[in-house]
């Protein structure tokens, strides 16, 4: 049985090789050296801006998939297309693997957040799976926040300064959306994946 939210600290041989091949390659890279726009934290992960969108119908439609979460790359840089990150993608997935024997795992998400940035509320409910998230956050100054439906409030769950390992599950259902959203004031990677129970 996998617990529907987890979080601990996460730990595998390759990561500060993974980390060293990014730093190389955020030196040299020209697109690392724009300058961020800061996006204020109320605006981002603010209880008050989720307030507003579970009390309008219109705007909850509009970001119950996370179309409202910013793609521009001002905000945080996608490295999925970065090749030498994405060869330790199979080495992430046997840790994975191990841990969660019974499920496929798809590669979902992989990105850097500079300081004061971050992913605005959405749910993902689009693709509704059970999701694992490693992050590494350089000094522990950044959460992930959700909000908990039974509850009915947000939740701040900080990261740990270093590897971070996380699995909530993606539901459709309006009763049983997971709203969550990012916020950074350091430097934070994160590499998602969808965990699907397919498997004897």
């Amino acid at each position: 049985m996998i617990e529907e939210f987890t979080h601990e600290t996460f730990e595998a041989p390759f990561l500060d090789d993974y980390l060293k091949v990014f730093l190389e390659h955020k030196e040299k890279h020209e697109g690392f050296k724009t300058h961020y726009i800061k996006r204020d934290e109320a605006i981002v992960t603010g209880t008050a801006m989720l307030e507003g969108i579970l009390k309008n119908t219109n705007n909850f439609g509009k970001h119950d998939c996370g179309q409202q979460a910013p793609a521009n790359k001002e905000y945080f840089v996608s490295l999925d297309e970065l090749k030498p990150l994405s060869d330790f993608d199979p080495r992430f997935m046997m840790v994975l693997f191990k841990r969660f024997p019974k499920c496929s795992i798809q590669k979902s998400g992989h990105f850097y957040y500079p300081s004061n940035t971050g992913m605005d509320w959405h749910t993902n409910a689009d693709q509704s799976y059970l999701r694992c998230y490693i992050n590494y956050s350089k000094n522990g100054d950044s959460y992930f926040k959700y909000y908990d439906q039974v509850k009915k409030e947000t939740v701040v769950d900080n990261d740990f300064a270093g590897w971070n390992i996380r699995t909530f599950r993606i539901e459709k259902d309006a009763d049983k959306l997971f709203w969550h959203s990012v916020y950074s004031k350091t430097d934070r990677l994160s590499i998602g994946f969808k965990l699907i129970n397919n498997l004897k």
